[in-house]
């Protein structure tokens, strides 16, 4: 399994502010209307691909909004990426979010696109961000979904492998699956597929759980309930339940 980069920054101030500006000219930029759907707060390009993501943001739609928080709009670029297969870009003074990349060499694009919802979900949307660095152990919201995660046996099985291993790409690779964020946005998407029980989205999330891989970066059903619980009682909190 090899690591994805889950976010990249622009190369200089410059590009964040021409981008940031590009973005404010174009009057669909900025929410005028707001009910909290994230279909409107992302925008997928007008491709057959981009059909694909936008279905998939109409499936979260109709399980949560943001509730009332005003949010600047974003686009979903495609790209040809070999390596990664999505991306959250985000400024690297503020975390505010910049842009969603997902590549078209990727089947999953819908599985993905909900992964790269879940960064841009903690990174503009849920309280406690701080710039982009949340502190995950005594964050008021995330920390109890990272602890279920954290106490489940698809985490701690990755973590007992991790400590075994000797080989520095293989223990880097473990280190991006286990850091905080990552866990948080796995535990996000199969969140969204499993409430949804969207066939598309449960056929993938069975393929990156499959028992024919030996570590498994997903969850069992039973091994996910507290931590559907845990992402519950905080949407809950924040009043993204309609």
């Amino acid at each position: 399994m090899s690591k994805r980069s889950d976010s990249r920054k622009p190369k200089t101030l410059g590009d964040y502010h021409h981008l940031k500006d590009a973005l404010n000219a174009n009057p669909q930029s900025v929410t005028t209307i707001f009910d909290g759907k994230l279909s409107k707060i992302l925008i997928a390009p007008p491709t057959p691909f981009g059909k694909r993501m936008r279905s998939a943001l109409r499936v979260i739609d109709g399980i949560h909004t943001v509730g009332d928080r005003l949010i600047s709009r974003i686009e979903i670029v495609e790209t040809n990426d070999r390596k990664s297969l999505g991306n959250l870009v985000y400024h690297p003074g503020t975390g505010e979010p910049l842009r969603i990349e997902i590549s078209r060499r990727n089947e999953q694009v819908e599985f993905t696109l909900l992964h790269e919802v879940g960064h841009f979900l903690e990174f503009a949307a849920i309280p406690g961000a701080n710039f982009g660095r949340r502190n995950w152990n005594f964050d008021p919201l995330l920390e109890r979904v990272l602890k279920a995660a954290s106490e489940s046996a698809g985490v701690s099985h990755l973590r007992g492998v991790s400590q075994k291993m000797t080989d520095p790409l293989q223990i880097r690779a473990f280190e991006y699956i286990l850091d905080p964020k990552e866990i948080w946005s796995r535990a996000y998407a199969q969140f969204i597929a499993a409430r949804s029980q969207n066939p598309e989205l449960i056929k993938f999330l069975d393929w990156r759980r499959s028992p024919d891989i030996q570590d498994p970066i997903q969850w069992l059903d039973s091994d996910f309930r507290s931590i559907a619980t845990a992402i519950e009682s905080v949407f809950t909190e924040l009043g993204w339940f309609s």
